[in-house]
């Protein structure tokens, strides 16, 4: 919901971390395991065509990710 969205937030912002609320964010948004995520580079974004390029995912193949609008705003 969206207040659960907005505590999860708040709560985040208060992390000593900053990339921790970008990375929860998108991860929420995407899926995608904590791995496929560190991984990620930047070459492997299509922002236009909201997607991205995950490669030596968990079952060793690669793999195109939808990306919500959302997304695409978190990693503009």
């Amino acid at each position: 919901s969206r207040a659960d969205h907005a505590r999860l937030v708040a709560a985040l912002n208060e992390c000593d971390n900053p990339q921790l609320l970008f990375y929860v964010l998108v991860k929420l948004e995407t899926s995608a395991r904590r791995g496929s995520l560190l991984k990620l580079q930047w070459s492997n974004l299509d922002l236009d065509h909201r997607s991205m390029r995950l490669y030596d995912t968990k079952t060793g193949l690669t793999q195109d990710v939808p990306l919500t609008r959302y997304a695409v705003e978190l990693f503009q």
